[in-house]
C-alpha cells in the first residue's frame, strides 16, 4: 500500500489500460469500460471507433459501452456493472484495474489516506 519504491505514474497505468482496451477491440470483443472520469472514457471509445481494425465477427465496429464509476462506492459498483452486463449481454472477462497509491511510508499519521487506498485497491 505504501512504499519506499520508485514512482509509478498514473498516466503509465492509464496508457496501458487504453492499450489493453484497444487490443481487445481489435480482437473483436465488445467492451464495457468504467472509470471515474467520463471524458477519458469518451476519448478511449472514440479512439477505438477510429481504429479500422476494431471489428467484430460480423465486420461491424465493436460495441463500446462506457459508464462513470468510482470503485470506492460499493452500491454504485453493483449497479453500474449490472447495467453494463445488461447492455452488453454475456460478459466473459472482467479486468479490475483500479488502484491508487503514494510513494511514502505507512504510519505517518494520515490514516484517512491509507483508508482511501485500501477502499480503492482492496475493496474496490
Amino acid at each position: 500500500m505504501c512504499s519506499d519504491g520508485g514512482p509509478s505514474g498514473g498516466s503509465v497505468v492509464v496508457d496501458r489500460a487504453r492499450a489493453l482496451a484497444r487490443e481487445w477491440a481489435r480482437r473483436g470483443h465488445a467492451l464495457g469500460l468504467t472509470g471515474r472520469r467520463h471524458e477519458v472514457l469518451e476519448e478511449v471509445r472514440a479512439e477505438i471507433a477510429a481504429d479500422a481494425a476494431a471489428k467484430g465477427a460480423d465486420g461491424r465496429p465493436v460495441r463500446v459501452e462506457i459508464a462513470a464509476l468510482d470503485v470506492r462506492d460499493s452500491e454504485a459498483v453493483h449497479r453500474v456493472l449490472g447495467d453494463l452486463a445488461q447492455r452488453l449481454g454475456d460478459v466473459g472477462i472482467v479486468v479490475a484495474n483500479a488502484g491508487i497509491g503514494e510513494n511514502r511510508r505507512c504510519g505517518d499519521g494520515r490514516f484517512a489516506k491509507d483508508e482511501d487506498i485500501m477502499r480503492t485497491n482492496v475493496i474496490g
